[in-house]
């Protein structure tokens, strides 16, 4: 319902299941997110 809150009112959001993904051990799981997330938050820059 929050979810579904915030997408109507305009935001960029994004569900999913993370149960099963592995940040730290896993570095492919860390890369399909960041894939996901990158077009909402902007490209990464080391200021």
């Amino acid at each position: 319902e929050y979810y579904e809150s915030l997408q109507s009112n305009g935001s960029n959001v994004v569900l999913t299941d993370t149960t099963s993904i592995d940040f730290l051990k896993n570095e492919q799981d860390y890369e399909d997110i960041l894939h996901i997330i990158l077009p909402m938050i902007g490209d990464i820059t080391n200021e």
